[in-house]
């Protein structure tokens, strides 16, 4: 048993003295941003785990079950990643979900992929990960514990096109700025606008991004102070490009993990647009979208080279032909797209469900690394709102 693990011992063996040792199940919903940091979190905490993961990869899963011992202790754990909003709404307001991913006997020890068993029946979340405050987004309902556990980024991200006209275009986008990216998400803006080239004004962009319950989505558009309509685009592959985009009506996608799809797919040649009314049009256009940073520098993606400056800040820099990260930018405030990682609960959680709550938060302050976050200890700043004021510690 490893150190964290016996640290976890201790905290939980007074809630699990003279208890029965019941199989206790876990329920955790929210950010998926942060789904790495915390899928690790339950492994470390946990001996003799197995464990499955929806799709083929682990860290970008948005639903993973684990099932092992936390202080001798039987536990199964089991996590629907469907955005902070979400995850937080589940829990202060007791909402059902029924796509609760189980423990059907073919767990493994090295991780199932492709796992499908779901749980009988309906649950409610115990905890949720989330990339913003309550308070900030006007979650009412039971009273939460709430506890920041680390700092996660955002980044806005072009999208690629097979028109090589509309991919010169693109090229010459290098940064976004605040004005840029409201007119962005209020429906589309020009390249132009991007380029000072009025040669370009033929070329729209249109945005990609998350749903209402997204943290990713609030942390953005409170930095930015959108209020406006949100006139997101979702995408129709076909033969491996997009081939239309449909405004989604105030909506977007359920996971980063989608967003991320449409960044690396190119538009295709001749691809239309659908503005609601049910009648796809052919124009020029690419896209921009908003994205975590594990979406971006994950293997399975490598949009790096896709990264746009925000405000004249760029983080990611071409060094040898190697994309390079310079995250001091965000320790030291210079960029400033981010907010805090925060682990909630009910305040009236009590016995094995708080304490394993009490040792997951513990357990994922010490591991945030990329690609989900940072530490808090790595900030030389801090701010008290999503959007807010940054100052020096």
């Amino acid at each position: 048993m490893n150190m964290n693990k016996l640290m976890a011992a201790g905290a939980l063996a007074l809630a699990f003295a003279g208890a029965a040792s019941a199989q206790s199940v876990i329920h955790i919903s929210g950010a998926t941003a942060f789904r790495a940091a915390t899928n690790q979190a339950i492994r470390d905490i946990m001996d003799g785990e197995v464990y499955g993961y929806q799709g083929t990869s682990f860290s970008g899963s948005n639903r993973t079950v684990f099932t092992g011992t936390v202080a001798g202790a039987p536990v199964t754990i089991s996590c629907r990643w469907i955005g902070s909003v979400g995850g937080m709404l589940d829990v202060a307001q007791d909402r059902l979900a029924s796509d609760w991913p189980a423990n059907d006997g073919t767990l493994t020890t090295a991780g199932k992929p492709s796992h499908t068993a779901v749980e009988a029946g309906s649950s409610m979340s115990d905890i949720a990960l989330s990339d913003t405050f309550p308070s900030s987004v006007g979650i009412t309902g039971n009273a939460l514990t709430t506890t920041p556990v680390g700092v996660v980024p955002f980044f806005f991200v072009k999208g690629k096109s097979n028109d090589a006209t509309v991919q010169a275009v693109l090229n010459k986008i290098t940064n976004i700025n605040t004005n840029q990216a409201k007119l962005l998400l209020g429906g589309y803006i020009a390249a132009s606008q991007f380029t000072d080239d009025e040669a370009d004004a033929s070329t729209l962009l249109f945005p990609v991004g998350r749903d209402a319950e997204s943290g990713t989505r609030a942390v953005t558009y409170l930095e930015l102070g959108f209020t406006g309509s949100s006139a997101q685009v979702t995408s129709t592959i076909a033969g491996g490009v997009i081939a239309n985009v449909t405004n989604s009506l105030g909506g977007g996608y359920s996971s980063n993990s989608f967003t991320a799809t449409d960044l690396k797919t190119p538009v295709g040649v001749g691809a239309t647009v659908d503005l609601g009314d049910g009648s796809p049009v052919e124009v020029p256009y690419g896209l921009i979208a908003y994205i975590g940073l594990s979406d971006i520098i994950s293997t399975s993606n490598n949009l790096q080279s896709q990264v746009l400056a925000y405000n004249g800040t760029q983080i990611f820099s071409n060094v040898g032909g190697v994309w390079t990260p310079d995250y001091n930018k965000i320790y030291s405030g210079t960029y400033t797209l981010w907010g805090y990682e925060v682990i909630c609960w009910r305040a009236t959680m009590a016995g094995t469900k708080l304490a394993v709550a009490n040792s997951l938060k513990d357990r994922i302050a010490q591991v945030v690394t990329q690609p989900s976050g940072f530490l808090l200890t790595s900030m030389s700043v801090e701010r008290s709102i999503e959007g807010g004021l940054i100052t020096h510690k």
